[in-house]
């Protein structure tokens, strides 16, 4: 391969590209803020809508089912109608009110911007086509493989103990 001096043309090519990329950097930046802000807040908006139809139908549903368990329960004794009538009543409203206050909830921590964002690791190396030949990567994962599979069970226990 034959390599050319930073000389002439090419010099005063890559001196020119270099010194646009750096004007235009911030103006790059500005524009990638703008569309991701905008494909978040679609997101949000996508997400509390189907927080809210999901809240109508468990509602639902969940007056329903407990109709029918009450009314299964109490077949024919009219007294223990009324007394079953009045507390499926105050469940009622109890459970609306429950659903009611998650339902907000979900919609205040789903509307909320975040700070910061969160990076993502990888573990390892990228995936190369040459390492199919090399023997020695296989001991390698596997170390790595126990190793992240400690991590994990570490973190668990840390979850669980909270």
């Amino acid at each position: 391969m034959r390599r050319f001096p930073d000389t002439g043309a090419l010099s005063r090519m890559k001196e020119l590209l270099f010194d646009h990329i750096k004007k235009s950097n911030e103006v790059m930046y500005q524009e990638s803020s703008k569309v991701l802000k905008t494909r978040l807040n679609k997101m949000i908006k996508t997400l509390e809508e189907l927080l809210a139809e999901t809240h109508t139908d468990t509602s639902k549903y969940l007056r329903k089912e407990i109709g029918d368990m009450i009314m299964l329960a109490v077949a024919k004794d009219d007294e223990a109608r009324e007394k079953v009538r009045l507390v499926r009543n105050t469940l009622r409203k109890d459970l609306k009110l429950e659903l009611n206050i998650l339902e907000a909830a979900w919609v205040r921590s789903a509307s909320e911007p975040t700070d910061s964002l969160l990076s993502v690791k990888t573990e390892g190396k990228p995936f190369d086509e040459s390492s199919d030949d090399d023997d020695n990567t296989e001991d390698a994962e596997d170390t790595d493989d126990s190793n992240s599979s400690d991590e994990a069970q570490s973190i668990s226990d840390d979850v669980e103990d909270s």
